[in-house]
């Protein structure tokens, strides 16, 4: 970090989930940031999670690897993905 204290990471890569999931899109995240979480806390948790990290890290882009896979499965799961 520029003062000295924290990790900066201004942009962060991962890959999207093979089908549209909130709860495995969020633990990708979670997993390319080396963070530990459990698998099986619910979305809200894993969220508040992730905004935390990625704004303690001041994370400013987000490249999102094989994103054309939200666009596959039921379309009420494409809707929770935007």
């Amino acid at each position: 970090a520029p003062d000295g204290d924290g990790v900066v990471k201004p942009v962060l890569m991962f890959q999207a989930p093979a089908v549209p999931d909130e709860r495995r899109f969020y633990n990708n995240i979670l997993e390319s940031l080396m963070s530990s979480f459990r698998p099986s806390d619910n979305i809200d948790a894993k969220r508040i999670q992730t905004l935390s990290l990625i704004r303690s890290i001041r994370v400013r882009v987000l490249i999102v690897d094989e994103i054309h896979n939200m666009l596959a499965g039921p379309i009420n799961k494409q809707r929770q993905m935007y």
